[in-house]
């Protein structure tokens, strides 16, 4: 008999992509699937939505709950999840139709915990082109795990993702923040030594400025640059010395939220300014490592010394979208 998977759904302020995206769930090739979806009290129809649906699949559950964040719903999920998987799906996203299917299949094949997958990003549903093909694999062990992440080339988010139902044994996301897979991508590839990665976009992400994960951009920089030492600290306790890596993901990640405050720097307001501040702090520090890094991209060295120099906002006002 197959083995059952739960997939967590947290929902918010979605009434206008929520149906689709159930929908790509229900209609999943895996069908020994239970849909845990947690409405965190939304003040629109999304409510509404998920209890009809319920009435619908008997695979889907609901639970209503007191607005709590991103990582508050997904944890309500968890602790209701039955499946001997975990996967996230993000409500206003989509995902291939046999994405749970080759995610059970790759992690029944390995020893290892966690199946990664590609990501795709699109804004109407007609952009999309479902998967017809079959993907290589690659398992990795932390290092490479790391590695992977660190330069962009595994997606830091848990919802292209699945999980034994194990790895969440001592592992909850942390409440009240944002940027949290930061926090817990870590003690999550330990416990799995690793992870595969099926190198085939499978989700689908929508790019909604709306959504419940969109605001990383607003997270308050302490919030961001606390994580990042924190990782720091916890790859020195485990004995990684070669830190390069990292550091170089480091640079990025305060690069991408940087660029975004700086392109928008005249709509911002005063915390964000201070972000915006700090980023540049952590960028200057780190621009020799990014510029030597063969992994960033030649346009993306460009933007980070016009960001870190700020020089791009003049230049933006005269080219505008073309940057």
């Amino acid at each position: 008999m197959s083995r059952l998977v739960s997939l967590v759904v947290p929902v918010y302020k979605v009434e206008e992509y929520l149906d689709e995206c159930v929908l790509s769930i229900t209609a999943q090739t895996y069908e020994n699937i239970e849909i845990i979806l947690v409405d965190d009290g939304s003040p629109d129809g999304c409510p509404e939505i998920c209890d009809k649906w319920a009435e619908k699949d008997k695979r889907i559950k609901v639970i209503h709950k007191q607005n709590g964040g991103l990582s508050s719903a997904r944890n309500a999920g968890i602790e209701k999840a039955d499946g001997d998987y975990i996967g996230f799906v993000d409500s206003d996203d989509i995902i291939d139709r046999k994405m749970i299917e080759k995610l059970v299949l790759v992690l029944e094949k390995t020893d290892k915990k966690i199946v990664n997958c590609g990501v795709s990003r699109f804004k109407t549903t007609a952009e999309i082109v479902m998967s017809e093909s079959e993907g290589n694999t690659a398992e990795l062990n932390l290092i490479g795990a790391l590695d992977g992440i660190f330069h962009r080339e595994i997606d830091l988010s848990v919802c292209c993702k699945l999980f034994e139902k194990s790895v969440f044994s001592h592992i909850r996301f942390p409440e009240g923040e944002t940027n949290e897979e930061a926090s817990v991508i870590l003690p999550m590839l330990c416990a799995s030594n690793g992870i595969v990665n099926l190198f085939e976009p499978l989700y689908y992400y929508r790019k909604n400025d709306q959504s419940i994960t969109s605001s990383y951009w607003k997270t308050d920089a302490d919030i961001v640059l606390k994580n990042l030492f924190r990782t720091h600290n916890q790859l020195l306790e485990m004995g990684i010395s070669d830190l390069k890596s990292f550091r170089i993901y480091a640079g990025v990640s305060a690069f991408s939220t940087a660029l975004y405050l700086d392109k928008n720097y005249h709509r911002i307001g005063d915390t964000a300014k201070q972000n915006f501040k700090k980023y540049l702090s952590v960028m200057r520090k780190l621009w020799f490592k990014i510029l030597s890094s063969k992994k960033v991209l030649f346009k993306d060295k460009i933007l980070y010394l016009m960001v870190m120099t700020r020089t791009l906002r003049p230049i933006y006002k005269i080219i505008g979208k073309k940057l």
